[in-house]
């Protein structure tokens, strides 16, 4: 099964917010609302980060 282009990149960035700062998110709890959402905070952070 293939995911979507926005999953993976929310998996990559999830992975390294917890890398940097030993949090993590919950993605299997989350609605793919949620997940989406999450992942516009974390391009921010990336972004803000590079």
């Amino acid at each position: 099964m293939n995911a979507p282009a926005w999953k993976l990149e929310l998996l990559m960035l999830s992975y390294r917010y917890a890398a940097e700062t030993g949090l993590q998110y919950d993605l299997a709890a989350m609605t793919e609302a949620e997940q989406y959402a999450a992942l516009s905070w974390l391009r921010r952070y990336a972004e803000d980060r590079a």
